[in-house]
């Protein structure tokens, strides 16, 4: 019962960090977006570039082309690098900032609540719930994030499956 009050607030405080995932989360799908039109145009071109390799040859556009490839891997490097540092920032706030500030405002409350004071047995108890319920909440902005990568290949399958039919060309 008196680690109960406290529980709780560890608990709503784990519920509150929930919102602050999503948020993270979606920008990283908001950057995922970006990298893949980027490397969608990249692959795009690379497969005309290899489609029309002879008259690139014949014609000697091999400098004009490369160029052109590099800018457009250019701003998918850039997005994607843009991504890797902010992916590594919200796992980081989340994931690091959970098992430092969670036991501090538990046990803030603990003692404002409690007529009693605050003994080993029970900072103790209470850090081991902690540490058992960490590894879920560690592990949902993992899921989250795989969950909006498998969206975003889902919506991107569902448009290239509803094109219109091809007239058969004979």
């Amino acid at each position: 019962r008196q680690v109960g009050n406290a529980t709780w607030v560890g608990v709503a405080y784990m519920v509150f960090l929930l919102p602050v995932n999503m948020w993270v989360f979606s920008v990283v799908s908001k950057m995922r977006r970006k990298v893949l039109k980027h490397s969608d145009s990249r692959v795009k071109m690379m497969n005309e570039i290899l489609t029309g390799i002879r008259i690139i040859k014949f014609y000697a556009w091999e400098r004009p082309f490369g160029k052109e490839v590099e800018r457009v891997r250019g701003k998918e490097m850039d997005a994607l690098t843009k991504m890797s540092y902010v992916t590594p920032v919200g796992f980081s706030i989340i994931l690091l900032s959970t098992p430092i500030i969670q036991p501090i405002f538990v046990f803030l409350t603990y003692v404002k609540i409690q007529s009693q004071p605050l003994t080993a047995a029970t900072a103790f108890t209470t850090v081991a719930l902690f540490n058992l319920m960490r590894f879920p909440f560690a592990f949902l902005p993992m899921g989250l994030l795989q969950f909006i990568q498998s969206r975003i290949s889902l919506k991107r399958l569902e448009r290239y499956l509803a094109l219109p039919e091809l007239t058969p060309y004979v």
